[in-house]
């Protein structure tokens, strides 16, 4: 894997554009989620990289990778563990974080910068999506997996992400994002909250009352398939963005006091 995308990245006609720091976070890693490692990238640079040979700019690079994987899936909901992209191709089907593993995985091919983007649930209905955030030309953009469209920040899911709750996109190490918002880097990952990105956010603030030597996080949970699901955490003192809705915070057996939403639109 380590070798291929060295060479992808010494042969992409954008390379001298190309800061390594993105090369590192976004195009080496081997793996974007739970899926099992598959030796992906070998094939996958030998298929796509004729579709990209021509391309005038990393935008139009992007969309025809995309193109390439909407030849090899389509939408379908499956159960268990994320499936690798290797088997979302033998199967031609895969629910949206599955493509979305394909899509990464093809553009990091490639040599163009890719990561994860989701929401953990959506806020005014049932369900939850996962997407695609491509580095091109100086900047994030967004896509649908396998969804091949005319430009990029242009998909089925651009008026629901105006009203996501709260959005995360990932990268592999820990870091500072710079001048992107940092969620959290723990763990071997760093979660940026991109929820400003998508939607006009509002703040909201908490502390947790109580006397233990360990305070609890916040969690924010909304209400979706029939039951209080949590999508993010914030520590006890601190702030977070958060969309447009309605939520709950819980915080273990604590208490909950000055509890504030500024700015924005929805209720903390």
């Amino acid at each position: 894997h380590s070798r291929v995308a060295a060479k992808s990245y010494e042969n992409a006609p954008w390379r001298d554009a190309l800061p390594q720091d993105l090369w590192l976070h976004f195009i080496v890693p081997p793996r974007v989620s739970q899926e099992p490692l598959q030796a992906w990238r070998a094939r996958f640079r030998t298929e796509i990289f004729p579709r990209v040979a021509g391309a005038e700019n990393m935008e139009e690079a992007a969309l025809a990778v995309n193109r390439w994987c909407r030849e090899q899936a389509t939408f379908q909901p499956t159960s268990g563990r994320d499936q690798g992209p290797l088997t979302t191709i033998a199967r031609g089907i895969g629910r949206c974080e599955e493509e979305m593993i394909l899509a990464i995985c093809a553009l990091r091919a490639v040599g163009i910068p890719a990561r994860s983007c989701a929401t953990p649930y959506w806020t005014f209905t049932d369900n939850n999506h996962a997407w695609v955030e491509v580095w091109a030309d100086g900047r994030w953009f967004y896509l649908g997996a396998c969804e091949p469209g005319a430009c990029l920040n242009d998909a089925w899911f651009t008026d629901a992400a105006r009203r996501a709750g709260f959005v995360r996109s990932v990268a592999y190490g820990e870091f500072d994002p710079a001048d992107e918002t940092l969620y959290r880097a723990e763990e071997g990952s760093t979660i940026i909250n991109s929820t400003s990105v998508y939607t006009e956010p509002f703040t909201v603030s908490g502390s947790v009352a109580g006397d233990s030597a360990e305070v609890p996080d916040i969690h924010v949970n909304v209400f979706n398939f029939g039951s209080l699901r949590p999508i993010a955490r914030f520590a006890s003192g601190s702030e977070l963005e958060l969309g447009p809705g309605e939520y709950a915070l819980s915080a273990a057996a604590a208490l909950l006091s000055n509890t504030v939403g500024s700015g924005g639109h929805g209720d903390g």
